[in-house]
């Protein structure tokens, strides 16, 4: 029998305490726990509610309630929920509780069940408290024994469980919330008294909870059914057992809208601030961050304060967060008004997210503009900063009114402090938008001089137009002048080529810096000479405003121009074509500045003879040296020479000075000079006179100039026999220095007077003065022939064939034959030295001659020559041309073949015998062949007394003279 039944049996059902004393002294098994409930309803209900009861009191182990309550779920419903029963009487509802959590799961539920609900299946609120309250317990047990709150992937192995529950409490919480079941509102009846419990308990319930379920999403999808105020109560419990609000929110946002806002919300109440729950977003994907803006929008946040605190949080949050509004259908225009207080930084990636999502800058500013122009100048602002298309920008200015344009132009110089990007794409659209953005920029408080600087690095086209814009917003060119000191030669050239082909006059530039001092004015002259390229236009200025031709301006104005082109020739050339009192002052100017003249005359070279001529007159009038001129140009292009000189002469300049310059230089260049001068008109006697101021070459080489250029030598003599005196006989030794032949000579001479061949025979006479004595050998041969009868001691033999030119120039001029012959003057004896030395037996036909001077005087060569050229001449009777014969020449013994006739007088003999001895009887040539035809028969030949004796009566009479 069972030991509880025999125990109990006896006992009133209402002395629950006397059954519980006997069960405990019964000594039962665990085993007849169940069964004795069972046998004690078949008897009746209440006998097994008390039965119950007194378990519930006098059970000494856990694992007897649970083995009682295992064993119970077995039998049948109405049996077990008896036993539910009895330990709520006995005021162990939380044991039962308990129990369950060591049950296996279906016999957990069974009992569960029975404890939450009523037979009629409703609800009972109490027992549902129990299990609340239970949990709440259980969690307090978890904390307590610092049972630490598994990550959601716990191993269940891992946790420890307290002593006194032998199992792990966990697994047991975790048992209880499965034994509730599915049923939500089983759940929500057990924990939805929570709002009025303490902070410490709900923590100990949230404890559980986590325990309980797998996960925190879990747990929030049945807490979220018990409503706001529980969520609220639970999500500070999760925080005051550790749980983050990161964790929880991994969690929230897994769950439906309405769930995740109402998690929202709850956290928002507990003091979480909207930077703390927008943190969570920094590092989400885009459809979290979506889903997470339009909850934390549905729990009532601004969008401007969504965009504010996300910046706040990380500035890359703000993109998302702007991308999530605009996905979620918020107009731009809603979301800008929302930052318009805004800091500018917030406002740059606002914009540059709506940007980078397709926004038109145009649209953005639009909505700006709507919004008031000072945002219009921050949105530009921070459009311009983040680097936004200029030429959006620009699009919109075009069409924009004043005011809004200003508004930009402030906020794109605020954000860049140039304005060169921009006008830049302005100037694409059109002048008219251009000249808007200019009036802007001076309305904001720039100055001309503002604007040209950061407009410094623009293209001539551009600034073109921006100084147009200016000049009709009312600056002026004095304005512009002004600022261009401060800027280099080439960026100030830049500007002037902007301002001219903007419609600046060249005059009304220079005119206003005319005062400025001679740098500004050269920055002036710079530009715009960089831009029309032409000197003409700022000289021809000078030409137009009448300026002095002496003053001042005029050498500035050439310094700068040279400056700027580093030459003058191009000044030069304008000059050209003016007058020469133009060209004169230019040359002036050109070398008041310290320019060479080299640089003038390279410049004349280049351009011609009419430069040539301006520049040799320019020189003579100036005072410049006509003969640096004239040599520079020597060695480059030598007949530019005669250009120069015609020019000079033109001014005045002396045919002397001329002259004085052109005999020291070359010949070529002489002959140029001298070709140039007659050109001009001057005589051959004039440059005759003027060459022999200079000694040495100088009259010599000008008849090879003249000579050179054609001028017949008959012309030069008769005009230079004219001027007389010494230029005569100069001439005639200059004339023969430069190998003019002796006939040539007298033959010019013959042209214009005897008197002059003459004259010409006399000068050319006294050139003879290269001699030597005669040798011993020579003294021997003429003792042989003369005897005493000639003193031989100032005798003399020509060395050098330049005296012999002479005289044999002039006996060629007399007798018209060109062969070499040995002649006599006084009593020096000429000779053709290139024929090699005089021959003996010739030495004594010349030898005679000397005697002859020595006898009668100088008359004997007025005899000699006209015996040569009317008289008789050599042959005195002697064959010629009959035979020959072979004739010692020289004191060596060398012999050539003479005709017979002319060398050893045969034939001659009738003649001389005829004669009868009668020196007279003969002329002065024919005198010294007889002489020498002795010397051959008696000397060289050694013939016998018969065959000389024809001549020596002859020799005789001389010897006896």
């Amino acid at each position: 029998m069972n030991r509880i039944t025999e125990a109990t049996g006896g006992i009133p059902l209402k002395d629950v305490d006397a059954m519980a004393t006997s069960i405990a002294g019964s000594g039962f098994k665990a085993v007849e726990l169940a069964p004795a409930l069972s046998e004690a309803f078949g008897k009746s209900r209440n006998r097994a509610v008390s039965l119950a009861s007194a378990y519930a009191k006098t059970l000494p182990t856990i694992d007897d309630h649970r083995q009682l309550f295992q064993a119970a779920a077995k039998l049948e419903p109405d049996e077990h929920r008896t036993l539910v029963e009895g330990y709520r009487k006995a005021g162990q509802a939380q044991a039962v509780v308990h129990a369950v959590g060591l049950l296996p799961r279906a016999e957990g539920r069974t009992i569960m069940d029975d404890l939450l609900h009523k037979p009629d299946g409703s609800i009972d609120k109490a027992g549902a408290t129990s299990v609340g309250l239970w949990l709440r317990d259980a969690g307090h047990q978890l904390l307590a024994a610092q049972v630490p709150v598994a990550p959601e992937d716990h191993d269940d192995a891992l946790v420890d469980f307290i002593e006194d529950v032998g199992d792990a409490i966990s697994d047991a919480v975790s048992a209880v919330v499965d034994a509730i079941g599915e049923a939500i509102e089983d759940f929500v009846a057990a924990i939805e008294d929570v709002v009025n419990w303490l902070a410490t308990e709900v923590a100990a319930l949230a404890r559980s909870l986590v325990a309980a379920f797998a996960t925190l999403g879990e747990l929030f999808v049945k807490v979220l059914e018990a409503g706001y105020e529980v969520v609220r109560k639970i999500i500070k419990g999760l925080e005051d057992i550790g749980k983050s609000m990161f964790q929880m929110l991994d969690a929230a946002f897994t769950l439906v809208r309405d769930s995740l806002i109402t998690i929202l919300r709850a956290m928002d109440s507990l003091g979480r601030t909207l930077g703390q729950l927008l943190s969570y977003l920094v590092n989400k994907a885009a459809d979290l961050v979506r889903k997470g803006i339009d909850a934390l929008l549905a729990i009532g946040k601004t969008i401007g304060n969504l965009i504010e605190q996300a910046a706040a949080a990380a500035l890359s949050l703000v993109d998302k967060v702007v991308r999530a509004l605009v996905d979620l259908g918020k107009a731009i225009g809603e979301i800008l008004a929302t930052i318009v207080a805004k800091s500018l930084e917030l406002l740059k990636q606002v914009v540059s997210t709506l940007i980078s999502i397709g926004r038109a800058i145009g649209q953005l500013l639009q909505d700006a503009l709507a919004l008031g122009l000072d945002f219009l100048r921050k949105m530009a602002q921070a459009a311009a900063a983040i680097g936004a298309a200029l030429a959006d920008l620009a699009a919109f200015i075009a069409s924009a009114a004043a005011a809004a344009v200003k508004a930009v132009v402030a906020g794109i110089l605020v954000a860049t402090s140039s304005l060169i990007s921009l006008v830049i794409e302005i100037a694409k659209i059109g002048f008219a938008v251009l000249k808007k953005v200019v009036q802007a920029v001076f309305e904001l408080g720039r100055t001309l001089g503002n604007l040209l600087k950061e407009l410094a690095k623009a293209v001539v086209s551009t600034l073109r137009d921006v100084l147009k814009a200016a000049f009709e917003l009312g600056k002026t060119i004095a304005e512009f002048a002004a600022e261009m000191v401060k800027y280099t030669y080439r960026a100030a050239a830049k500007f002037v080529e902007a301002a001219i082909a903007a419609g600046a006059a060249v005059a009304d530039l220079l005119e206003s810096v005319i005062e400025a001092g001679y740098f500004v004015f050269r920055r002036m002259v710079n530009g715009i000479l960089q831009a029309l390229g032409s000197v003409a236009s700022v000289f021809s200025w000078l030409l137009a405003r009448g300026a002095d031709l002496a003053s001042e301006l005029w050498r500035q104005a050439v310094l700068a121009v040279r400056f700027v082109k580093n030459a003058v020739g191009e000044i030069l050339s304008w000059a050209l074509a003016q007058t020469k009192a133009v060209f004169e002052t230019i040359v002036k100017a050109i070398e008041a500045i310290g320019a060479a003249i080299a640089e003038v005359i390279d410049w004349a070279l280049a351009v011609g003879s009419a430069a040539l001529e301006w520049l040799g007159e320019v020189t003579v009038k100036i005072g410049n040296s006509l003969s640096y001129v004239l040599s520079y140009i020597e060695d480059d292009v030598l007949p530019a020479i005669a250009s120069v000189i015609k020019g000079a002469l033109r001014a005045g300049a002396a045919i002397a000075g001329i002259i004085a310059w052109a005999v020291e230089r070359a010949a070529a260049t002489l002959r140029t000079a001298v070709g140039a001068l007659l050109a001009a008109g001057a005589t051959i006697g004039q440059l005759v006179v003027a060459t022999l101021l200079h000694a040495g070459d100088a009259l010599g080489n000008l008849l090879k100039a003249l000579d050179a250029l054609g001028t017949a030598f008959s012309t030069i003599a008769n005009d230079v026999w004219s001027i007389g005196g010494e230029a005569w006989e100069r001439f005639v030794l200059a004339a023969k220095e430069v190998g003019r032949g002796v006939v040539e000579i007298l033959e010019a001479a013959l042209e214009i007077v005897g008197g002059a061949v003459a004259s010409a025979i006399a000068i050319l006479l006294r050139t003879l003065a290269s001699y030597r004595e005669m040798s011993p050998q020579e003294k021997a041969d003429a003792n042989l022939v003369f005897g005493p009868a000639l003193d031989l001691s100032d005798v003399y033999v020509a060395t050098e064939s330049i005296t012999n030119d002479v005289i044999f120039g002039i006996q060629d001029f007399f007798t018209g034959n060109p062969d070499s012959r040995a002649f006599v003057t006084d009593t020096l004896i000429n000779f053709d030295v290139d024929d090699g030395p005089l021959e003996r037996r010739k030495m004594i036909h010349e030898l005679t001659h000397v005697w002859q001077f020595k006898t009668t005087g100088p008359f004997y060569l007025v005899e000699a020559i006209h015996a040569q050229i009317a008289g008789d001449g050599y042959n005195y009777g002697y064959d010629e041309g009959v035979a020959s014969v072979s004739i010692v020449t020289d004191y060596a013994g060398t012999t050539k073949n003479e005709d017979r006739g002319e060398a050893t007088g045969e034939g001659g003999q009738d003649d001389l015998i005829a004669a009868g001895g009668n020196f007279d009887h003969f002329n002065r040539e024919q005198q010294g062949q007889i002489f020498m035809h002795w010397f051959v028969r008696a000397v060289l030949q050694a013939r016998p007394a018969p065959e000389v004796a024809a001549w020596e009566p002859y020799v005789q009479a001389v010897r006896a003279s």
